[in-house]
């Protein structure tokens, strides 16, 4: 009898032992599903804020060199209005408005760039990405008018080449 009942004891010791490691693991295991779930979840929002940052930011270097590209135009525009004869008004008239366009594209970039800020420490992922996307959308009007301006002084210019 006393062998069976130091096996009984040993055996209900193991039982409350494993049904105590068990409970641990469910509990602190579901604690880590969950703590991994948020670590997987802010690096996938995190991962997002980065891609739309880096398409807003391409954006941004891909403009630059054109702004070189306006103030290129606005002087040739300006020099070919000064050996224009005065009876072409019209077309004076048109070189202003050419450089005007130029001008008008060149500041939309200059404020973009102005008001555009990479500080979004305090902003909940929603918010960051709202963000992102409206100066994505400004970034890329500026680059419609940038566009659109050049094209038209280019396209003016060829014809006095």
């Amino acid at each position: 009898m006393g062998k069976l009942s130091k096996f009984a004891i040993i055996q209900s010791f193991n039982h409350s032992v494993i049904l105590l490691i068990m409970k641990l693991l469910s509990t602190h295991g579901l604690l880590m599903i969950f703590f991994l779930v948020i670590i997987g979840c802010e690096n996938k929002e995190k991962k997002q804020e980065e891609k739309l940052q880096k398409e807003v930011l391409e954006v941004h270097d891909e403009l630059m060199p054109r702004m070189q590209d306006i103030e290129q135009l606005k002087r040739e525009l300006e020099k070919r209005k000064e050996t224009l004869d005065s009876l072409a008004d019209e077309q004076v008239a048109l070189f202003n408005e050419l450089i005007n366009q130029l001008s008008q594209s060149g500041e939309s970039m200059m404020d973009w760039m102005r008001n555009y800020s990479r500080e979004y420490k305090d902003m909940k992922h929603d918010e960051i990405m709202d963000y992102l996307d409206d100066q994505k959308q400004k970034v890329e009007e500026a680059k419609e008018k940038i566009n659109r301006a050049i094209e038209a002084a280019e396209s003016e210019l060829k014809e006095y080449d």
